[in-house]
């Protein structure tokens, strides 16, 4: 793939690019226009903290059953294999 970047700025409504010349005279290109004062854009944070009481709901017998269950999967990390 043969590809060329150029930063430009219009006039008016109007760019004019000229193509190098490894491009072959009467092949199709494809444009892209992106404007460059565009802020970047933030990736979020994976904040876990929106998971916080989201199994409130559950009676305590479900979340002593469920803290037994990760307790014992933890616990199977740590052993020799």
């Amino acid at each position: 793939m043969n590809a060329h970047r150029a930063i430009v700025k219009p006039i008016g409504r109007t760019i004019s690019l000229e193509l190098p010349e490894e491009f072959t005279l009467g092949d199709q290109v494809e444009v892209i226009i992106l404007p460059l004062n565009e802020p970047p854009v933030k990736k979020q944070k994976n904040d876990l903290r929106r998971f916080r009481g989201a199994l409130a709901h559950l009676p305590e017998k479900e979340k002593k059953e469920m803290d037994d269950f990760f307790k014992n999967i933890r616990n199977e990390w740590e052993r020799d294999i």
